[in-house]
């Protein structure tokens, strides 16, 4: 599987954006600036995994808070905690609402176009992704990407 990461801008356009770049920004090694564009005060990722020839096979919607150009703790506790009501008998829905809020109406149209394919070859929608499941799980994110690996495989 190949990862290729989308941000959505202060203005509600989506971007590409580098990988090292942005899982930089997310362990804390680089900042917002490194990747080229105002994120405004959340981080709005769209995460697709992509097989050798980029067709998407999976999509994951992220969003973390920023402060000073930073992805704060909190907002990632935020994602995983999405995350777990998610699994929850009966999920209260906050946290979940929370990162589902804030993406411009026509973010799919958008990250067709980005990715070349037809709005209806787009996979269906999860929260988090690889990079979340790096920072739950204390692994890289090339380590976490053999989980979705075998998922797609069954």
């Amino acid at each position: 599987m190949r990862l290729r990461y989308f941000v959505v801008d202060r203005w509600g356009k989506l971007r590409r954006v580098a990988q090292a770049a942005l899982e930089g920004l997310w362990t804390g090694e680089r900042d917002a600036a490194a990747l080229d564009c105002d994120l405004g005060r959340d981080l709005r990722l769209i995460t697709l995994l992509c097989d050798d020839e980029l067709r998407p096979h999976a999509c994951y919607l992220l969003r973390a808070g920023l402060a000073e150009g930073q992805v704060t703790n909190e907002s990632k506790l935020q994602a995983c905690e999405a995350i777990l009501e998610n699994l929850a008998d009966e999920p209260s829905r906050a946290e979940i609402a929370h990162q589902l809020a804030g993406w411009p109406r026509d973010w799919r149209r958008q990250l067709a176009v980005a990715a070349d394919v037809v709005p209806s070859e787009l996979p269906a929608v999860g929260i988090g992704g690889p990079l979340l499941i790096s920072s739950l799980l204390d692994l890289s994110v090339k380590s976490s990407l053999r989980y979705f690996d075998q998922i797609a495989s069954d």
